[in-house]
């Protein structure tokens, strides 16, 4: 690979990447390529109530709504709502404690601007849309009103971090479940932050959507009531997915990927399964594989012997399989592709993703094993997962740049990679 191939890519900000996009070249291709007063006039297709295609990037002057039967229908006539200026230019308000301590607060850093939080929220709900400004509709009745300040004062009595600088309140009707036992509390989470009662339904179902947004913004959950904080870990999101409708077989997809990780192998090559004659190179990395082969739990073993069994003779057409390959220091990734009955919520409006999709599926193993430690504190633990980051995000790179479609992380919000093609991977495309 050459050598500006060979740079780490790095993970975008939806902010990053609509301000990237040429003002003007938005269009409505679901209307024809016709282009509405409306849309001409709005100043950034994220703070836009009609739905945005993130993947593509193609603004649409219709939204879709469900009605009270249950039908589909378009509205052509939906208001803009602007947010105004962004988040480091306007004033916002201190959270009164009161609020605070009667509601959910869902916390980020200053750098989150609220068409990032817009983005992710569409790509989870297909009803989330700004109904006034300051407050984003997530679903049926639930809310999302702010941003509010966290002075230094507030971050105190709420137990907050001092890199959370901005708050939003969650307007849901607590739906709640019997008393935790105590023996049970320290076993979950959400028993922990529910003593009292755990959530169901809606309340249950918007938490973990929005524990999700807050891995992907680096933000926190405060829970109403217990003030316990979830924060999740924004680097514990290591493994990503390429969905797209082209499919590559295992010898074609390990030679696109030989010249980024020279050892990757098929997997079938460690559990006996007859293969294609290997080149001098593959037999190498097998050798290399089989040297740590020892080493791989049961449960990693019982995974590639899923993957055999779903892979039919070497003759015949290959409907799923995986690649392996040593990445980081200590680390493997499996490549596991096949075919998904359908592509993930937040592709719903890509035409491509109504057909036959191709799920490749980049997995972090650390040492080898299946399971992800719940807790990486080491330096040296940390090292190794983020030089796992920057392999699996080489890996996906690679193959998006063959395949199309869309990378997805663990939490099925899209990843905008920075990537090129070079002469080794044109060839393929």
């Amino acid at each position: 690979m050459g050598q500006e191939a060979s740079l780490p890519p790095r993970r975008r900000s939806f902010r990053e990447r609509m301000d990237a996009v040429p003002a003007g070249e938005a269009h409505d291709s679901a209307r024809g390529g016709g282009e509405s007063a409306l849309s001409q006039t709005a100043s950034h297709p994220l703070t836009q109530t009609s739905m945005t295609s993130v993947g593509g990037l193609r603004a649409f002057d219709t939204a879709l709504r469900v009605n009270d039967t249950g039908e589909i229908r378009i509205d052509d006539h939906v208001a803009r709502v602007s947010m105004g200026a962004s988040a480091g230019e306007r004033e916002i308000l201190p959270l009164p404690l009161e609020l605070a301590q009667d509601h959910h607060l869902f916390c980020v850093g200053a750098s989150v601007e609220d068409d990032e939080l817009e983005a992710l929220a569409v790509s989870a709900w297909d009803e989330a849309h700004w109904v006034a400004p300051g407050r984003l509709h997530l679903r049926g009745g639930v809310e999302l009103s702010g941003p509010w300040s966290l002075p230094v004062n507030v971050r105190g009595e709420l137990g907050l971090g001092a890199d959370l600088t901005s708050a939003w309140v969650l307007e849901c009707e607590p739906m709640r479940g019997a008393r935790v036992p105590e023996e049970l509390r320290g076993s979950d989470r959400w028993a922990e932050a529910f003593p009292e009662g755990l959530p169901f339904g809606t309340e249950y179902q918007v938490l973990l959507v929005l524990e999700r947004m807050a891995r992907r913004l680096a933000g926190a959950l405060r829970i109403a009531g217990s003030g316990r904080i979830i924060q999740p870990d924004p680097d514990s999101a290591v493994s990503l997915a390429v969905y797209t409708p082209r499919w590559l077989g295992p010898a074609q997809l390990a030679e696109a990927l030989s010249s980024a990780f020279p050892e990757v192998i098929d997997s079938r090559e460690l559990i006996g399964q007859d293969a294609p004659p290997q080149t001098r190179r593959e037999a190498a990395a097998e050798r290399e594989l089989r040297s740590v082969a020892p080493e791989l739990s049961d449960e990693l073993r019982e995974v590639l012997a899923r993957d055999r069994e779903r892979a039919e003779d070497a003759e015949q057409v290959v409907d799923g399989y995986a690649l392996l390959t040593p990445i980081a220091n200590q680390s493997m990734m499996m490549i596991e592709a096949h075919q998904v009955e359908r592509a993930p919520h937040v592709l719903r409006w890509e035409q491509w993703a109504q057909g036959a999709v191709i799920e490749y599926r980049l997995r972090w193993l650390p040492k080898g094993q299946v399971q992800i430690p719940e807790a990486i504190v080491t330096r040296s633990e940390r090292l190794e997962r983020m030089r796992s980051i920057r392999d699996i995000e080489s890996a996906a790179t690679i193959i998006h740049a063959i395949t199309g479609g869309a990378v997805v992380d663990e939490d099925d919000f899209l990843v905008s990679l920075d990537d090129s093609i070079d002469a080794d991977h044109s060839q393929f495309v």
